[in-house]
């Protein structure tokens, strides 16, 4: 059941936003509908469920970030290509988008292992289609964002890299920064590798020990009695000389 009053709100890799009402995607055939039209090298980033008022953040690779309105791109048909959430420089393109959402932050994580969380309270509001402000203060050192993700303290997340490896970290343990800084290392790379994407997950509870096995793993093990010592032949005496 598609709930009333709410929309999908999509997100290309040139910038571009497209709002439609939920409505419009009920009845959806088996070999499925077309939603988006992209044009020329574009690709989908993100699609965000959102209730009408909400407000959503659009990020770059290069560390610039947009936060609009959603109700500055009108709800549109499916047909529709969207509008311009973001202009971007030249060489520059969208890694992700999120909700703005009570108490969370923005979770960005670079190509070399660096990373922090920023408040989406220090992302002013902006009408969409412009440049924005800087998110990520992108170095030599801190490579480019190569990805991001609205968070709250209380989850896990895994960061993977292109060479195939992967960690898992509580969000809690990525320090807290405003936008324009550097971050810190996050997820130590190999030589050349590169972090790819990054996801959610729930929060890794500890494993509980139950009373009985501590007692079990406290317990010494017996000891076994010393064996008697076999007794000492007395010497022989000496035969005369």
């Amino acid at each position: 059941i598609l709930a009333e009053g709410m929309y999908i709100n999509l997100v290309t890799k040139q910038g571009t936003i497209k709002r439609m009402e939920l409505s419009i995607l009920k009845n959806i055939r088996s070999t499925g509908i077309r939603a988006l039209n992209l044009v020329d090298d574009d690709e989908l980033i993100a699609a965000l469920l959102t209730n009408g008022s909400d407000k959503i953040v659009i990020a770059t690779h290069d560390g610039m970030s947009i936060n609009m309105k959603e109700t500055d791109a009108r709800a549109m048909g499916r047909e529709a290509a969207g509008v311009r959430g973001i202009k971007l420089r030249e060489g520059d393109y969208v890694v992700g988008a999120e909700v703005v959402y009570e108490n969370a932050q923005l979770l960005s994580i670079t190509e070399s292992g660096y990373g922090k969380r920023t408040a989406f309270t220090e992302y002013p509001e902006q009408n969409r289609g412009g440049m924005g402000v800087k998110n990520y203060n992108c170095t030599e050192k801190t490579g480019k964002v190569a990805a991001v993700m609205g968070v709250l303290e209380d989850v896990d997340i895994m960061i993977i890299a292109d060479d195939g490896t992967m960690i898992r970290t509580p969000v809690s343990n990525i320090s807290l920064y405003g936008r324009t800084t550097m971050g810190v290392k996050v997820m130590r790379l190999s030589e050349n590798a590169k972090v790819t994407s990054i996801a959610r997950a729930e929060k890794e509870e500890a494993e509980e020990v139950s009373e009985e096995t501590v007692e079990e793993a406290t317990e010494e093990a017996p000891v076994e009695e010393a064996t008697e010592e076999a007794p000492v032949e007395e010497a022989t005496e000496e035969a005369p000389v």
